[in-house]
């Protein structure tokens, strides 16, 4: 029997009807579940909902995924509008807790943060006709589309790593600057504490 119908087997024994693993950005693994990697439409995969996660060209040939700290608010309010002009069955964002931290945890990442907020606000002012839901509320999704991941757009993408940049070189950096200011106060405590 092929991995993916035993995983699939086992998603099912324990309980679960939608999966989201398949991430075409990281193709063939560690999705491993025989998917094109432009695949971002519902289907059923031996019994299990497949609800690709969402994504976007952010070059030809390079593909990119829905995530906080993966798209810029221009890319993200990109792929939504995309999503929506085209009808498409549905929109999958992934996110992790700790993306909205910084990576040492000290700190909320603003960049991540603003980019956050603005999502929050335009699904709830769109909220009529982008609603949004939970896997435990048992969506009903269209099957047998094949939507179309958001074309490539170099001013976009830009506009993106110049961001990025700025996360990575100022927000972690004060917040790796704050996390040795936290650990000299901690060993000044400790050496008055010896003395």
């Amino acid at each position: 029997m092929p991995p993916t119908t035993i995983r699939s087997q086992r998603l099912q024994r324990s309980g679960y009807r939608y999966d989201t693993s398949h991430n075409g950005s990281a193709v063939p693994w560690p999705s491993a579940i025989g998917l094109p990697a432009t695949a971002i439409s519902p289907a059923i995969r031996h019994g299990i909902v497949e609800v690709p996660v969402t994504l976007i060209h952010d070059q030809a040939g390079s593909l990119r995924h829905f995530q906080i700290c993966a798209l810029s608010i221009d890319e993200m309010r990109a792929a939504l509008d995309h999503a929506a002009a085209n009808s498409h069955a549905a929109v999958t964002i992934v996110s992790h807790g700790f993306e909205l931290a910084t990576r040492c945890g000290t700190q909320v990442n603003r960049v991540h943060r603003s980019r956050f907020d603005w999502l929050c606000a335009m699904l709830a002012e769109r909220r009529s006709t982008m609603p949004t839901t939970h896997f435990a509320d048992r969506p009903l999704l269209r099957f047998g589309q094949n939507d179309v991941p958001l074309g490539p757009d170099w001013l976009r993408t830009g506009r993106r790593q110049v961001e990025q940049l700025w996360s990575n070189l100022v927000e972690e950096k004060r917040s790796q600057s704050m996390a040795t200011v936290l650990n000299v106060v901690r060993f000044d405590q400790r050496l008055h504490r010896v003395f």
